[in-house]
């Protein structure tokens, strides 16, 4: 990617037109640090004929998964480098990046066309980005952090990735260990961050869809134990840095 692409997603500000269009489409975003759950409950919720899934859009070629090809319009919209920087200067993305050097950003249209199908969003993004979704003070949106149930379920979640154990040198382990705790960090500090503990996917599915949909407020005290665990996660991941900062 050149300087002057990476300059252009850099400096994207998502148009007060488009903010405006979003407004009152109603969406539920998960998200959490890599392996709480996300996309294993994003599948399960689908199972609710009332959520869409939002399909975001790529620059990278199509590739198979487990023998299958991946589909345009059903896994993501695959553009042109071309048809992204397009769609860049003509404001149609709410959110853009830069992923090693591929573009990807989540489209307008695409939330239009689910709400047009009276359907729920559903969506999964970092922490920061649904910063930027909150910051739009949409009218109906629900943001669910996810919470794996204590840290050694949670390593083996992200080490059954990878063959039973962390791969990559020690700065890319600590760089991803760091990113958790940059967003549980962010977590335990923001009130609109609703939390919600993933023990079991079909029971945590079931407790999403009843606080967005249901509309079931969440009992104090079940916040307050959903973030003492996410505290001892912290506490614990903590630890975990610290020692392999000493290997």
């Amino acid at each position: 990617m050149d300087e002057s692409t990476r300059k252009l997603i850099d400096d994207y500000q998502t148009p007060e037109s488009v903010i405006l269009r979003l407004r009152d489409i109603q969406t539920v975003i998960l998200t959490g640090i890599t392996g709480a759950g996300k996309d294993t409950i994003i599948r399960s919720m689908l199972s609710d004929e009332r959520f869409n899934k939002v399909i975001t859009s790529t620059t990278r070629a199509p590739r198979e998964n487990n023998g299958v090809m991946e589909n345009d319009g059903t896994d993501y919209y695959f553009l042109s480098q071309e048809q992204a920087l397009s769609k860049i200067n003509n404001g149609s993305y709410i959110e853009v990046n830069n992923v090693h050097g591929l573009i990807y950003g989540s489209l307008i249209e695409e939330y239009e066309r689910i709400d047009s199908i009276n359907k729920i969003a559903l969506t999964t993004v970092d922490y920061q980005g649904a910063d930027n979704f909150l910051s739009f003070d949409m009218n109906n949106l629900t943001v669910i952090f996810v919470i794996p149930p204590d840290f050694n379920t949670w390593l083996e979640r992200i080490s059954g990735r990878h063959g039973g154990s962390l791969e990559g040198s020690k700065e890319d382990i600590l760089k991803r260990l760091t990113s958790a705790d940059k967003e549980i960090t962010h977590a335990l500090n923001n009130s609109h961050f609703v939390p919600v503990m993933n023990v079991e996917i079909q029971d945590c599915a079931k407790d999403i869809i009843d606080i967005a949909i249901e509309g079931r407020s969440v009992a104090e005290e079940d916040i307050a134990d959903s973030h003492e665990a996410l505290r001892e996660l912290h506490y614990d991941l903590h630890n975990y840095i610290n020692r392999i900062k000493d290997k």
